[in-house]
């Protein structure tokens, strides 16, 4: 049956929730007791071993992995742990890493938790979601906080009527940072004037050799007043940039995570051609890839700017190609869009790949980056006509071996991707020679068995 906040709650054993950010009073009312870390959880359930009988505890995978290895964890009164997990994926790299633990507890995803139980009603399942996510968006930003991202092409904003009507892209609909006028007499921002094949607002042909900057037009929309899309804040254009990357990161750069999720629609959107990629579960993954039952895997598919083209990343972290063994591979994937019949073809954006040293962010020399430019004469940058097309990328991107758990390029089993989409050297005609990349071996990427193997060793 399902309960409504407030009314009392007898427990068959005491439930604590590990939770590190404040909950409200409604998700408050589940459990007995909600502490903010693991060392106040142990000091809790310890100090009360011989006055209560049982403790069921909830928690995320990270608090987990520090009360695994505490002896509160072995005691018998503590009957049941429950992890909750961000999505498949990571449920399995859980049961991998920590196999003799499934005797006493369950790695199960928010939405598989939420769907077994019956003491949630709609509203507790309401809050309980948005509590989850919020401290989801809380450890994406603080990634984004350590990393230098590029500026972005322009600010999502709410609609005013002190906003300029020319401040606005006519395509992507965001206050340009540079503005672009075009023939038809309206403005773009620089990337649309580039990717664009008609205005928007008119349906005009665009062309980039004859759209002209307007540096008068720029310098009126940075002095001119703006309200900010996710808050109250409001101020002058050329403060906002600030403000957003201070306040609301994520809506400048997206963070993915892990693999697809087939039961999510939402695709990230970059407003600065930057996404970063997150990769959990590391070892489990070069597992499956030496193993041969998962060569490669792919992200989470983004969107290079409003209205612009769809992507997404392939990663062997046991090389393909000329990298078989010794590298990792590393290329990107050109997807089918729902904007592909306003866009300009063949793509013609350059790539910036960047694998986050983690244990020295801000030094910029620590990273490894590769950039490339697409052949326009290879498939791989053509209109999709099917899901996706070629990969295409860097067979060696970097060698195997700064993946080992103790490289700064790995940290908690989890490593750290950065690319970044931004006009082609083409434009400027200056196309290196050593800026190009190849394409992927074309091979189904994952085995039918890719997940059998964690039965075989939980059962081992």
């Amino acid at each position: 049956m399902s309960r409504t906040p407030g009314e009392p709650v007898e427990y068959e054993c005491e439930e604590v929730l590990t939770w590190p950010r404040h909950v409200s009073h409604t998700v408050q009312h589940l459990f007995g007791t909600i502490c903010q870390n693991v060392p106040l959880t142990v000091g809790y359930v310890s100090k009360r071993l011989l006055k209560k009988g049982l403790f069921r505890l909830t928690m995320l995978p990270t608090d987990f992995e520090i009360l695994h290895d505490d002896p509160v964890y072995q005691f018998s009164q503590v009957k049941n742990v429950t992890v909750v997990c961000s999505n498949d994926h990571q449920v399995l790299v859980m049961k991998f890493r920590f196999p003799q633990a499934v005797n006493k507890t369950e790695f199960v995803t928010l939405d598989e938790l939420l769907r077994t139980s019956n003491k949630f009603n709609q509203h507790t399942e309401e809050e309980i979601r948005r509590v989850y996510e919020e401290h989801c968006q809380s450890e994406k930003s603080a990634i984004i906080e350590k990393l230098r991202c590029t500026s972005p092409f322009g600010f999502p904003v709410k609609r005013s009527a002190n906003i300029i009507p020319e401040s606005l892209c006519s395509s992507c609909e965001l206050i340009v940072q540079q503005t672009f006028h075009l023939e038809c007499d309206h403005f773009v921002c620089t990337l649309c004037s580039q990717t664009k094949i008609k205005c928007q607002a008119c349906n005009k042909d665009i062309s980039f050799e004859v759209a002209s900057h307007d540096e008068d037009k720029t310098l009126a929309i940075q002095t001119s007043a703006v309200v900010c899309v996710a808050c109250e804040w409001d101020g002058l254009t050329k403060e906002y940039s600030s403000h957003l990357s201070s306040k609301h990161p994520l809506l400048l750069t997206p963070v993915i995570e892990d693999q697809p999720n087939l039961d999510c629609n939402t695709i990230q959107i970059s407003r600065n051609g930057t996404c970063i990629w997150k990769i959990s579960g590391v070892e489990f993954i070069k597992h499956n890839a030496v193993l041969k039952k998962q060569a490669s895997i792919y992200s989470p598919a983004f969107y290079t700017h409003p209205k612009g083209y769809k992507i997404c990343l392939r990663l062997y972290v046991n090389g393909d190609l000329t990298g078989k063994d010794a590298y990792i591979s590393l290329f990107y994937v050109i997807k089918r869009g729902e904007y592909d019949d306003t866009l300009k073809w063949p793509f013609n954006l350059q790539a910036t790949f960047t694998l986050i040293n983690q244990s020295s962010i801000d030094n910029e020399n620590g990273h490894v980056v590769e950039s490339c430019w697409p052949d326009e004469n290879l498939p791989c940058f053509s209109c999709p006509w099917c899901d996706m097309n070629e990969a295409y990328g860097f067979p060696q991107f970097c060698q195997v071996g700064v993946l080992k758990a103790d490289s700064g390029f790995v940290q908690n089993d989890t490593m750290l991707i950065q690319v970044r989409f931004e006009a082609s050297a083409k434009e400027t005609n200056a196309i290196p020679s050593h800026g190009t990349g190849q394409r992927a071996r074309d091979q189904e990427h994952v085995a039918d068995d890719a997940g059998e193997d964690i039965d075989t060793l939980i059962s081992a």
